[in-house]
């Protein structure tokens, strides 16, 4: 035979009914083929020869695997052909030359180096001009990523983030735990789990460094609950270190001071700012309203305690002002930056432009740097036009969503502020006068 095509394998949809697939490259035995299904879950799962399925076809030919059962729905069928890497062949010294005895070893050779190839393409492999030598650098950058993935995990279990209403479960859907803690957007306030019930945590001083102290905690709990509340992120001192946690809402400074003598390294969490919606304007039988503010960026790094200064400064950005509506109307403003010392920083996102025109584009994301991990804030909606469109109609640019698990965009209605740590502001409605939302601030926490 001869092969004139480097298709090698062949993916198809289940449906629940279907049993026979055919496959366009030839093969020569039944065990040159190996099937898989593949779940929605991305579980797979390799088909057994002549029990879960038989093949017919082959000899130098093209053919059909006949499935004993139909593939779901939910699952993707996938045949591709892996001949055995062996030579069984003798040519007889002397004798005529065995042409077709020949062709056939070529073409064995072939599917075998198309199969290699096959999985060659499936792997991660430097670029031509890489030096192997990165191959190390790549394995430090890999780890780091890693051990920032992991904090994340563990910071996004015990914060649950902006919500609505009281969760039920954790971020990762396990059970709650005493001493979870969540912002709820609709009161404004933390709350936390006491292991049966949520409260609220009332911030009735903020101390001269900007971080959470002892007295951040209502007297609406009563003293069960706030040794709860300790047990699950640490006793809390004057200092305003919560637990092995320092959590800024304005700049202040971290003083290495504050590490017990057995802390070698610090993880540092940075959000910027949201930046503000943008004005919208109206003319006749037009609307056109705001743009949203682009969301918070976000930077986390593992910092070895002998890297830090012997204070370091917190910095925090401030919420962009949202625009306003008229004629002229005035942009959203961008969201302050926020940072740990020299060692990361995350900008805050751009304000909505004002909606002078058609389309009007939203506010970018900012970004983190510095970090072993950096994110971009979400980009802003662009404002709506629509030449018209009753007066009235609740279409609107929404604010981006700040990174690494930060606070949501303004979404559910014009002028709406951005969540707490850095969402956006969402675009002012098209009446003259109207104002867009604000950004939320950011946010700086230091663990150890």
């Amino acid at each position: 035979m001869t092969i004139k095509t480097t298709k090698n394998r062949i993916t198809y949809d289940g449906n629940g009914a279907t049993i026979v697939f055919d496959f366009p490259f030839k093969f020569e035995s039944d065990t040159d083929l190996r099937v898989f299904t593949r779940a929605s879950d991305g579980t797979e799962t390799e088909k057994v020869l002549n029990t879960d399925f038989i093949v017919s076809g082959g000899s130098g030919s093209t053919g059909a695997v006949t499935m004993a059962q139909a593939p779901t729905s939910d699952e993707k069928l996938t045949i591709f052909r892996e001949p055995p890497i062996t030579q069984e062949t003798a040519l007889p010294e002397g004798g005529p030359f065995p042409s077709k005895t020949v062709e056939g070893t070529l073409d064995r050779l072939t599917t075998i180096c198309q199969r290699l190839q096959d999985q060659l393409d499936r792997t991660v492999r430097l670029s031509e001009t890489s030096d192997p030598a990165d191959l190390i650098n790549i394995e430090a950058l890999l780890a780091a990523i890693a051990a920032a993935v992991a904090a994340i995990d563990v910071f996004n279990d015990n914060y649950l983030g902006p919500k609505d209403s009281d969760p039920t479960v954790d971020n990762s859907g396990n059970p709650l735990e005493a001493g979870d803690i969540y912002f709820n957007t609709v009161t404004n306030t933390i709350r936390v789990y006491n292991g049966s019930a949520w409260n609220d945590i009332t911030s009735t001083t903020t101390p001269p460094d900007g971080s959470v102290t002892d007295q951040s905690i209502s007297a609406t709990l009563d003293s069960t609950q706030k040794e709860t509340f300790r047990n699950r992120i640490g006793a809390i001192d004057t200092t305003g270190v919560v637990g092995n946690r320092q959590i800024f809402t304005n700049s202040g400074t971290f003083s290495k001071s504050t590490l017990p003598t057995t802390a070698t390294h610090v993880i540092a969490h940075v959000w910027g700012a949201g930046g503000g919606g943008g004005g919208g304007n109206a003319t006749t039988n037009n609307e056109l309203r705001g743009p949203g503010g682009g969301g918070g960026g976000y930077s986390t790094k593992r910092i070895a305690v002998t890297a830090l200064g012997t204070t370091e400064t917190v910095t925090i950005g401030g919420g962009g002002g949202g625009g306003s509506s008229g004629t002229p109307g005035s942009s959203g403003a961008t969201g302050g930056s926020s940072s740990f010392g020299g060692h990361c920083s995350a900008t805050g996102g751009n304000g909505g432009a004002f909606a002078g025109g058609p389309g009007a584009i939203g506010g970018l994301g900012g970004v983190g740097s510095g970090g072993d991990l950096n994110l971009r804030g979400g980009g802003g909606g662009i404002g709506s036009y629509a030449v018209g469109t009753p007066v009235g109609t609740n279409v609107f640019g929404v604010g981006g969503d700040a990174a690494g698990a930060g606070g949501a965009g303004g979404r559910r209605n014009v002028g709406e502020v951005g969540e707490f740590p850095g969402g956006a502001g969402s675009g002012a409605n098209h009446t003259n006068g109207s104002f867009a939302g604000a950004g939320a601030g950011g946010l700086v926490i230091i663990e150890w």
